[in-house]
């Protein structure tokens, strides 16, 4: 009979809080909690101190030099996070650490438990492609790689939410390729409430296009406005709804909510409305390590239009649940995927049901956690 493993769930964030990491934490911790009844939460950690200390680092070297520093990885988290979270482990028995991107949490961590770590980037990719992690000073980009490659040395496995992720650990940081592997995130919407397909929409003479994302420039929000504007322009009356952000952009045929809290029962309403009602998910994204996003779009009937870049591959299959275009696509070419989906209704029909298909298949969390249980066999028999 297989040993019923107990987990240690390592976050410095409390799992157990539908907010923690944009409510990643969450449902990564109940997925593996209904395969594994022993899974416990080692968060949350506080870390107010140590975080109000970086923040007068980052403001006295931005005023010093113009650079600024990682505030996600350096030394001063990393020693604060091994002391607290060692204390914690010496209160159960467990049979392995699971620490989803938790690279400082786990660098300088004194264990003998295999360590299952859980990423979608690591440093030396995601530096220079997101600004927070660009212009660093000199001791801030020492130290992030320090704790980068502690935490992958230090873990059993390594899994990643998509090859692009996995294969640069491959390369960049000489980790065996027996070590890596590659498990996409799941959707972040909770799947007894999801909608059947909305057929009234076939019918809406509008076709209504969603942004969905806090950063309105990294997310190619202006590009996602100038399609609609496109549309418009070809007499197909056309509207974008955006959620999540302000925009720079004013027009009358563009709704915006700022922001919706899923955890709130009327603002998850709106959020369920608003998506059940669009025709396509436009997030033509600068720079995204996983987009889950698109998970989220898929799960709601919604094909989705974004960009080939980062993680979004292991998100959008083209011609399944979306379309991933060139960084140097134009208004003209997203209009011209949405001009022929939109007129011929049995065609989006089709488009938005393998959209749900591959959620149900793929793009889950239950499927998610199927996969970890996978790669947790397979090393702890090493």
């Amino acid at each position: 009979m297989e040993k019923e493993l107990r987990i240690a769930f390592l976050t410095s964030t409390d799992p157990t809080n539908k907010k923690a990491w944009s409510g990643i934490h969450f449902q990564m911790y109940n997925a593996l909690k209904k395969i594994y009844p022993e899974t416990y939460a080692l968060g949350p950690i506080p870390d107010q101190i140590p975080r109000a200390l970086l923040y007068l680092r980052n403001k006295l070297t931005h005023f010093f030099t113009g650079k600024q520093i990682n505030k996600a990885q350096n030394l001063s988290l990393g020693i604060w996070y091994s002391f607290l979270f060692s204390i914690k482990l010496k209160q159960r028995k467990y049979d392995l650490i699971f620490a989803p991107i938790g690279s400082s949490q786990v660098a300088f961590l004194k264990t003998r438990l295999p360590i299952f770590y859980y990423g979608d980037t690591s440093f030396s990719q995601i530096n220079g492609y997101y600004p927070e992690f660009s212009n660093l000073s000199k001791l801030s980009f020492w130290e992030s790689n320090l704790i980068e490659r502690k935490s992958l040395r230090k873990s059993h496995a390594l899994i990643y939410a998509s090859d692009w992720a996995a294969n640069h650990v491959v390369s960049n940081y000489r980790i065996p390729r027996e070590k890596v592997f590659v498990v996409p995130f799941g959707a972040n919407v909770f799947q007894e409430q999801l909608p059947i397909f909305n057929e009234e929409k076939l019918k809406d003479p509008v076709c209504r296009l969603l942004f969905l994302g806090v950063d309105w420039e990294r997310k190619g929000g202006n590009l996602a406005f100038e399609t609609m504007l496109e549309l418009n322009k070809r007499g197909i009356n056309s509207e974008l709804t955006v959620v999540g952000c302000k925009t720079p952009v004013f027009h009358p045929k563009v709704k915006v909510h700022p922001f919706l809290d899923k955890n709130n029962v009327t603002d998850y309403q709106k959020f369920r409305a608003v998506f059940s009602k669009s025709h396509f998910l436009i997030m033509p994204t600068r720079a995204e390590c996983a987009g889950i996003v698109y998970a989220e779009a898929s799960a709601f009937h919604v094909p989705s239009l974004a960009t080939d870049t980062g993680g979004v591959p292991a998100m959008i299959q083209n011609g399944i649940n979306g379309f991933r275009l060139s960084l140097f696509t134009n208004a003209n070419e997203y209009a011209d995927i949405i001009q022929d989906y939109f007129l011929d209704k049995d065609r989006y029909r089709t488009f938005a049901h393998s959209s749900f298909e591959l959620y149900q298949k793929e793009l889950n969390w239950e499927h998610w956690a199927e996969e970890i249980q996978k790669v947790f066999k397979q090393k702890i028999k090493e």
